[in-house]
């Protein structure tokens, strides 16, 4: 996180892919895949909503992945640095 800016790229992708309902992949630290799309997520879990909707701790989590690549995710950490 940058300190001086207050950016914080984990929540700027969360939020992104929340508010458009996008669909993701989540892997966890198990190897475990899951699927759906997030609603809601705090400092220490999210919300990922499929036929039902599941408490996932992110300690558990080792990547997050969107179905369909969204073109800023890729630049957003070169505009941070811009900023």
């Amino acid at each position: 996180m940058d300190v001086k800016k207050g950016v914080n790229t984990q929540d700027h992708f969360l939020n992104k892919v929340r508010r458009e309902e996008t669909f993701v992949r989540i892997t966890l630290t198990s190897g475990e895949e899951l699927e759906g799309v997030i609603t809601s997520f705090d400092p220490y879990a999210l919300i990922l909503k499929n036929t039902t909707s599941t408490l996932v701790y992110k300690h558990a989590i080792a990547t997050i992945a969107p179905f369909t690549q969204q073109p800023d995710f890729d630049t957003f950490s070169e505009k941070s640095k811009e900023e």
